[in-house]
């Protein structure tokens, strides 16, 4: 979900800059203009709406990271739970002593 996000936001930032320069960009691929002008106007609508392509990649990016915070919280309190004798890796009790 995470690379799905970043790469929406990435298209909303595209059509941010595309947006800027849509009057050009149409004056230069469109061959047989209107008199109305109604090029331009179609061009900003699809530009409109694919520009909220970048809020659903900032949402869904805020959302993975949210559930990476909560996963790792709960990890965190689950292993506070457990005894300190039972965390993997804890041998203090399997060693025997040195003597001094």
């Amino acid at each position: 979900m995470l690379k799905l996000s970043v790469f929406l936001i990435y298209i909303g930032g595209l059509v941010a800059v595309l947006s800027f320069l849509a009057g050009p960009l149409t004056h230069a691929f469109v061959k047989h203009k209107t008199e109305s002008g109604a090029e331009f106007f179609v061009v900003g609508v699809y530009l409109a709406m694919v520009g909220r392509v970048g809020w659903l990649g900032l949402f869904l990016f805020e959302a993975s990271r949210l559930a990476s915070f909560e996963r790792h919280y709960r990890k965190r309190e689950q292993a506070a739970a457990v005894p300190e004798k039972q965390q993997a890796g804890d041998f203090r009790d399997t060693l025997p002593m040195m003597p001094s």
